[in-house]
């Protein structure tokens, strides 16, 4: 890379600087020095470690440019925010109940409905889904 014409935000790859290998981001070029957070590992996955190094400006000919490093992706972390998604549901649930108690009433009445030939299929359908938006709009907090 030409330390003259380097831009903050910058991904860079170490060629031979004398720095360990990874994926860093360029996050300042004071007074002739320039500043690299480690935000991705040799592999090109994403890490956090909080990692700065401090280079000469003319050292950054020994970095290339490449691709921001993949974000991070794992089925236990999709696993454990959907049940912190579903323990906050239910626990606004419960702070409200006769509210979630009014919107399941209405969900449940559609489906009641909708098995009973005595109301218009049309009927029944609107009040499903207004029962499920209700329990939704209560379950989040906005009703």
């Amino acid at each position: 890379m030409d330390p003259e014409t380097a831009a903050v935000s910058a991904y860079l790859s170490p060629t031979d600087a004398a720095v360990p290998e990874g994926v860093y981001r360029l996050v300042g070029l004071p007074d002739g020095r320039a500043t690299l957070l480690l935000v991705g590992d040799a592999e090109g996955r994403r890490v956090h470690s909080g990692r700065l190094v401090a280079v000469s400006r003319p050292a950054l000919a020994g970095f290339e440019r490449t691709d921001p490093p993949a974000p991070r992706r794992s089925v236990s972390g999709a696993l454990t925010l959907g049940y912190w998604s579903v323990r906050a549901f239910a626990r606004q649930l419960a702070r409200t109940p006769f509210r979630a108690a009014g919107a399941a009433l209405l969900l449940v009445a559609g489906f009641a409905a909708d098995v009973s030939s005595a109301v218009p299929e049309a009927a029944a359908a609107a009040l499903v889904v207004l029962g499920a938006l209700a329990l939704s709009l209560v379950g989040s907090g906005r009703l």
